[in-house]
């Protein structure tokens, strides 16, 4: 439990496919500070949770996360709306454990459906 804590608390770096050129310079990273009540608060909760058989699906709310992903990482709205759809969803599903805890990433490639 206190390395699932911790890794909460630590700065979280993402590296995006590509660098943007954004509105407060370019990046090609994101880093997140660890988010404050105040975050979800000025910004929306980012996420809904939905029943499913395996217990929960998480979906996320674009709007909201988008101003959320700005705010825990510095950057401007704008910045993080130029984001590649690839880029923003390793984002937000990166950011999962910050408001759902014991949450993890999801697998990096969908589950096969072959037999």
């Amino acid at each position: 439990m206190e390395d699932e804590a911790q890794t909460v608390r630590d700065p979280m770096r993402i590296e995006l496919s590509r660098s943007y050129e954004g509105l407060d310079g370019a990046f090609a990273e994101l880093k997140f500070r660890e988010p404050q009540a105040r975050d979800f608060i000025s910004s929306g909760l980012p996420v809904e949770m939905v029943p499913s058989e395996d217990g929960f699906d998480v979906r996320f709310k674009p709007e909201q996360m988008t101003r959320f992903l700005a705010k825990i990482a510095g950057r401007l709205p704008a910045d993080i709306q130029m984001l590649s759809p690839n880029d923003w969803m390793a984002a937000a599903y990166a950011c999962v454990p910050f408001f759902i805890p014991g949450a993890r990433k999801p697998p990096s490639a969908p589950p096969s459906t072959s037999p």
